[in-house]
């Protein structure tokens, strides 16, 4: 998809579908790596199939379009940070999906736009006010609610927990350093450099500390996990463009149908059925979140208007 150039008129609703195809093409890609983590493959082995279908997908799609020389970053320090953040967050949500049920995982993931409120009020000066905290508190809530602790036995491994905690920290911080990125770079080389470090980040972690973990996957393996790949690329691709065509808060709000989708392939393919601590625990979340989202675009017409 070729960035676009100057001020091109993409209906709001338009973006908001495009939206709601990326977060939904993220729940396939999710479930992709778990078959795959299922079946054996260490995370560093999948991230590098994502990592390199992505990035030679970028390339060609960059090629073809003529923005070759937009792969090149005008601030490396910076999107490299951006890069590296984001590719903890991704490295660490391979791990947990393959701890977790996938619709407790999703519950976890949608606590990360209550973190990047708290961060951006700490690091961005962004003023709370007591409606934003009163909604961040309510997320939270939600979210021990969800995984509710007096039941251990349905509730995945402390090591899916932890990969989810630095996961949701290190998307927080990534969409913090992206405020500022997205003023210099293209989106070529943002989503150029995230998959450099992916493929980074998978060498370390099987040279250091799943060499005798490695596997040779089978070809359904293969095409799983390179299919998976490009569905990341693609809602990567989508999500960004849409977000250049409507408010931040039409598309944040669309995160949660996420919910939807993995609650319905849980279900399907692994029989899951949720509890009603879940889902009492994602109808909080998910209030939060648009709160959230409503203060966000009534402080932005109030800036501009």
């Amino acid at each position: 998809m070729p960035e676009p150039r100057g001020k091109v008129h993409v209906p709001h609703l338009q973006a908001i579908f495009w939206a709601l195809c990326a977060y939904a093409l993220w729940v396939f890609y999710d479930t992709c790596n778990k078959l795959a983590g299922q079946a054996g493959i260490p995370a560093g082995e999948v991230l590098g199939f994502t990592g390199a279908s992505g990035l030679l997908t970028l390339i060609a799609l960059a090629a073809k379009t003529g923005n070759l020389r937009k792969l090149r970053p005008q601030k490396t320090q910076l999107v490299f940070v951006s890069g590296l953040l984001a590719s903890a967050s991704t490295f660490c949500n391979v791990i947990a999906v393959k701890h977790l049920p996938l619709s407790l995982f999703y519950v976890c993931v949608f606590s990360t736009p209550l973190i990047t409120a708290l961060l951006a009020a700490s690091f961005l000066n962004e003023r709370l006010g007591r409606k934003k905290t009163a909604a961040i508190a309510l997320g939270f809530a939600g979210v021990v609610i969800a995984i509710d602790p007096s039941f251990d036995s349905a509730n995945g491994s402390i090591a899916g927990y932890a990969a989810m905690f630095i996961s949701v920290t290190s998307a927080a911080l990534s969409w913090i350093v992206l405020r500022w990125v997205t003023q210099t770079e293209s989106l070529w080389s943002i989503i150029g450099v995230f998959h450099l470090m992916i493929i980074a980040a998978s060498l370390c972690s099987l040279l250091l500390f799943e060499r005798a973990a490695a596997v040779v996957p089978g070809s359904s393996m293969v095409a799983l996990m390179v299919g998976a790949g490009l569905l990341n690329l693609a809602a990567r691709l989508l999500v960004t463009y849409a977000i250049r065509h409507t408010a931040a808060a039409n598309v944040t709000q669309c995160n949660y149908t996420q919910i939807l989708w993995a609650g319905a392939l849980a279900h399907l393919i692994w029989g899951d059925v949720p509890r009603v601590s879940l889902l009492l625990g994602a109808t909080l979340i998910i209030v939060s979140g648009i709160a959230l989202a409503y203060e966000a675009r009534r402080a932005d017409k109030h800036s501009t208007g």
